[in-house]
């Protein structure tokens, strides 16, 4: 200002916009006021006041730079607006402040003076004010040309200077704002245009095609396009266009993937415009080349809610092409557009849900028509593949789901990766399906399992709706229904897929009924063939097979079992057991925790079709080996007592049997038991009495036959054969008792047991040990389960084994071992009857051990007389020797005999006769009289007895195999004439009475060797006699000394058999001579 470069005026709008000229941009700005000064001013102006009374009036605030001003307010009627001219307090007031002071001293000299200038201020001051004042108020009524001279230089001046200034600029504003409400009015106008064309257009593609060339002509528009998001939802495709290269891109099918580098990508991924003054610096800006002039573009999305429909594209040729109020309308016409879009697609979805509603109808009659649950499934599959939706049917298997079919109507489904199987409890589904028929939008979080839902999302959907099939509260089937657009799938649009799954109910529950009658049916037909059979079958084994295949008949093809409960030993028996097509049996077990022994515990029935691990553990139960996924068992009982038990199971899926398989196997063992316990009843009886038989036919071949050997073979057969065992054997003790000799077998592994000598040492830890030291019957009833059992190789297949006493009075003979393939397998009464024969048996041991002993003995003293008569008979001592030692040989069975003299000095033990060593062994015999067994005997003339040689020091070893000898001094009137030692490869194979017998023995050996010595001693001296006679006479019979000394040494040599004589005689004369003959 002129006056006050610190005044200020503004302008208050009609829309309360305050604008001010900017001192240093001299433009006119918006600015806000203080609160305070608002409220003074439109106090002001909401208060009546006359014209006159408005130039007077004064306002007094802080303005909106703080300072403390004196303003006025006037009225601008023409532009329905106010004028306001502010000046600071301390400008105005300042001055009178100042000579306030002076006042008091000065008055009365200065009331001419201040007259005389308020006059003069009158005039230069508030005339022009009011000058200016007038030419305001005829701006304000409209006379945008008024001004106000301008004829001074001082704030009035400044005043007038800055009011022109403001005027101007409002005139300009003025022009502005008529422009621009021209021109959106022209927007307005052709959005309507454009809104009113496409709301009339009912095909998609003309819709499309229409919005975009309006656009592009009306609002004068480069280029205009419409993108559509495709059914997968990762790309948007031109539908339609309107500009120089539309027809181009419509041929090339241009499109451009959602999130991509481009206004189309980005827009369709966020749901939000964007737009673009100059396309070179937006780094998202696709750079289309047949569109080279484009400078500035915007995409809007077309969309409902959160669900993008497609783009509306827009470009331009001129820069800064988009402000605020244009993309507002584009806005609008965006939503317009996807209105218009989605009233076609709902026409068009009426349509076809009334082709749909009619397709279903038709179709449910050819699902009634079905005879079994998968023709019902697979003609719903087929029926859902020409649904205008995504369909998926899923079926409870096991656990979890199984995807039965899919379908979609845009695409083949083998391009999805969906799995066959998705372990997700169908309990879990049925909870989250809150009703019966919901909505389900899969772009919120849902309540559903994430491998449940990425179906649908892997097949493009954004909305599914979910219709369970259910029956008895389980769920059967789950169909699932989906689209890619949320306004596609509604509740109008699902009801008719809920009248064809009442229809598949329907069905499905009308093939049950059928089905449960033919089951019934056949399970009336099956107890009926099974009371026939049992009503004619006299063995077990024979009923068993009747009884499966029944089962099977009904049930199907599962694994089978037959289990018979024994009270007596408290055992389990499984005759048969079928599995994998193969039947076989499991050796009997002690009643234990499994679920056939909970059965035989509680003797009732069970059934276990899901869960069956939780289930087992939580009855307490144990199970060997894989557990069943489906179990079910129904014991069988006679007067209340539970005697075995029927048992199906599944080792493969869960849920494989139901109620009625419960009922029918529970009336198939109500109708079996009385049978299979009467059938028992009788085996046990045939059984007993063939057992009794057999111990019957043991004691009439042991009171017939004094033949040990055979009697135990046939024993052992016989009780393997009638008692049905796996092996019987017999075993001895030796003389020692030491060792449980085998005496007898069954089968190659009882002979190879005997080729191989086996023993086992009375007492050890074994079965025949224990038995053959104590006495006492010993059963080992499940060998796997007794720790200390050692099983023979040769007899792998043992289960359980026994051995019973052979004994006599305190004496034990030997043992009676007993073995069987089958578990507890030796009841009260076969141990019994095993008892008896086992008596029986040591009876005829003892009767052959006599009979042999009596005949052995007999022909004992038969062979001793025989061998002394050999003896005597013998013309030269060797002769006799050799024929004693013979027949002892042949006497003793084999053993080895040998007569060693003694040597003529009397110091060492010579053979005179042996027979069974080697020549070997021969050679090396010569004992001195102190050393070795046979050295004793003759050293101290007493009979030595050694059981076995390796545990008596004496023994000197001459054949390596030797373990018993006897040794009996030779002795002829207190002479001793050698030792008679006889040798064995048995332990203690000598004893008491072999001991008398070759007692006697020796006593003739040594006579006769005695009588054999002196009759050849008186023969060599008859014989020297003779030949010395001889010799004699022959000498006597010589002329001359050299005939008489040659004749003398030739009978020398001849006498005495030298190879060379010398005979040297000498004579004396008085002249000595000397003579030598030979």
């Amino acid at each position: 200002m002129l006056f006050n470069p610190e005044a200020t005026a503004y302008i208050i709008s009609a829309n309360k916009i305050y604008l001010e000229i900017n001192p240093y941009t001299e433009f006119i700005t918006p600015f806000t006021p203080t609160q305070i000064q608002q409220s003074r001013i439109f106090s002001f102006l909401a208060t009546p006041i006359s014209k006159e009374d408005e130039k007077t009036y004064l306002l007094e605030y802080k303005n909106n730079y703080g300072t403390s001003v004196v303003a006025q307010v006037h009225q601008l009627a023409s532009i329905n607006s106010n004028a306001v001219l502010e000046v600071p307090r301390e400008v105005a007031y300042g001055q009178l402040g100042s000579l306030g002071l002076f006042t008091f001293f000065l008055f009365l000299s200065t009331l001419l003076v201040l007259a005389t200038v308020l006059l003069y201020a009158s005039d230069r001051i508030v005339a022009p004010i009011q000058d200016l004042s007038k030419t305001a108020h005829k701006f304000a009524a409209g006379n945008w040309s008024e001004r106000a001279p301008v004829k001074r230089y001082d704030e009035i001046g400044e005043l007038e200077y800055s009011f022109n200034q403001m005027a101007d600029e409002l005139r300009s504003i003025n022009e502005t704002l008529r422009q621009q409400v021209d021109e959106r009015t022209e927007y307005i106008r052709t959005a309507s245009d454009v809104a009113q064309s496409i709301v009339a257009t009912f095909n998609l593609d003309e819709l499309l095609e229409k919005t975009t060339r309006l656009i592009a002509e009306k609002l004068d528009y480069y280029h205009v396009g419409i993108f559509m998001v495709g059914q997968s939802g990762k790309t948007a495709y031109l539908r339609a266009a309107h500009g120089p290269a539309a027809k181009e891109m419509l041929l090339q099918k241009h499109h451009l993937d959602i999130g991509s580098s481009s206004i189309v990508g980005w827009v369709s991924a966020n749901n939000r415009h964007r737009a673009t003054s100059d396309v070179g610096d937006d780094p998202v800006h696709f750079k289309n080349e047949l569109l080279p002039n484009t400078h500035a573009e915007i995409g809007l999305p077309i969309s409902v809610g959160d669900t993008v429909l497609g783009v509306l594209d827009v470009q331009s040729t001129h820069p800064e092409a988009f402000d605020e109020a244009t993309i507002e309308t584009l806005i609008t016409l965006s939503n317009q557009i996807a209105t218009a879009i989605q009233n076609v697609s709902l026409f068009e979805s009426s349509d076809v849900n009334l082709h749909e509603l009619d397709r279903l109808h038709r179709a449910s009659h050819e699902i009634a028509q079905k005879k079994t649950r998968e023709e019902v499934f697979e003609a719903t599959g087929h029926i859902l593949q020409d649904a205008p939706f995504s369909t998926v049917i899923f079926i409870s298997k096991d656990k979890g789901l199984e995807i039965y079919s899919a379908s979609d109507p845009d695409y083949d489904t083998v391009r999805f990766d969906l799995p066959e199987f998705i372990d997700i409890s169908p309990i879990s589904i049925i909870k989250s399906i809150k009703d019966e028929v919901s909505i389900i939008d899969l772009s919120t979080d849902t309540q559903f399992p994430k491998a449940f839902v990425d179906i649908p999302r892997e097949m493009g959907s954004q909305v599914i709706s979910l219709l369970p099939m259910t029956r008895d509260e389980k769920l059967e089937a789950l169909i699932m229904i989906g689209a890619r657009h949320k306004k596609h799938l509604t509740y109008t649009a699902v009801q008719p897929y809920i009248n064809l799954i009442e229809m598949v109910k329907v069905t499905l529950d009308k093939i049950q009924a059928s089905d449960t009658t033919e089951k019934r049916l056949a399970e009336m037909e099956a107890i009926s063939i099974i009371n026939q059979a049992t009503a004619t079958v006299q063995e077990l084994s024979s009923i068993y097979p009747v009884l499966h295949e029944q089962v099977r008949q009904i049930l199907g093809d599962y694994p089978f079992i037959i289990a018979l409960y024994d009270k007596v030993s408290d055992t389990i028996d499984i005759p048969y057991a079928y599995e994998n097509g193969e039947v076989s049996s499991i050796p009997s077990f002690p009643l234990g925790e499994g679920l056939t022994s909970i059965i035989v515990h509680t003797g009732e029935p069970l059934m276990i079709v899901e869960n069956t691990k939780q289930r087992i553990a939580a009855l307490g139960a144990k199970v060997v080996g894989a557990t069943a996924k489906s179990w079910i068992g129904s014991p069988m009982k006679v007067k209340g007592e539970v005697i075995g038990a029927i048992i199906v199971q599944d080792t493969k899926k869960e849920k494989s049997f139901d109620k009625n398989s419960l009922r029918f196997i529970n009336t198939l063992a109500s109708q079996v038991s009385g049978a299979i316990y009467n059938i028992q009843l009788l085996e046990d009886s045939r059984q007993r009495a063939i057992q009794l038989k057999s111990a019957a036919e043991i004691a009439r071949d042991i009171s017939g036959s004094l033949h040990l050997d055979e009697l135990l073979s046939n024993a052992v057969t016989m009780i393997r054969e009638r008692f049905n065992f796996y092996h019987a054997s017999v075993f001895l003790i030796d003389p020692l008792g030491e060792y449980a000799i085998i005496r007898e077998a069954t089968g190659e592994a009882g002979a190879q047991l005997k080729r191989n000598g086996h023993k086992l040492r009375v007492g050890s830890k074994s079965i025949v040990g224990y038995v053959s030291n104590r006495g006492e019957n010993l059963v080992i009833e499940d060998t796997n389960k007794d720790a200390t059992y050692y099983a023979n190789p040769l007899l792998p297949e043992t289960r359980a084994e026994a051995g019973i006493p052979l004994k006599v009075g305190e004496r034990i003979l030997g043992v009676l071992d007993i073995q069987s393939v089958k578990p507890y397998a030796f009841h009260e009464e076969i141990l019994q009857t095993l008892s008896i024969i086992a008596d029986q048996l040591a009876i005829a041991v003892i009767n052959t051990e006599l009979f042999a002993e009596t005949q052995e003995h007999l022909s004992q003293h038969r062979l001793l007389h025989h061998i002394t008569t050999s003896a005597a008979s013998g013309t030269t001592l060797e002769e006799s020797l050799r024929g004693a030692v013979q027949g002892l040989h042949i006497t003793l069975g084999g053993d080895r005999v040998a007569i060693l003299l003694l040597d003529d000095k009397g110091e060492n033990l010579i053979v005179g006769a042996a027979v069974g060593y080697s020549e070997e062994d021969l050679k090396s015999i010569k004992i001195p009289i102190d050393s070795g067994v046979t050295g004793w005997v003759a050293r101290n003339k007493k009979l030595l007895r050694i059981d076995d040689t390796q545990t008596d020091t004496r023994y000197i070893s001459v054949s390596a195999n030797t373990r018993s000898e006897l040794a009996i001094p030779l002795i002829f009137r207190r002479e001793l004439l050698g030792v008679l030692n006889v040798e064995s490869e048995e332990v203690a194979a000598y004893d008491e009475y072999d001991e008398e017998i070759l007692g006697t023995l020796v006593g003739s050996l040594a006579a006769i060797i005695a009588n054999t010595r002196l009759i050849q001693r008186v023969r060599r001296q008859a014989e020297r006699e003779r030949m010395l006679y001889e010799a004699t006479s022959k000498i006597r019979r010589s002329a001359n000394v050299q005939t008489i000394l040659s004749t003398a040494a030739k009978e020398i040599i001849k006498a005495t058999g030298a190879e060379h004589t010398q005979v040297k005689i000498a004579i004396t004369s008085n002249q000595e001579t000397k003579g030598e003959y030979e």
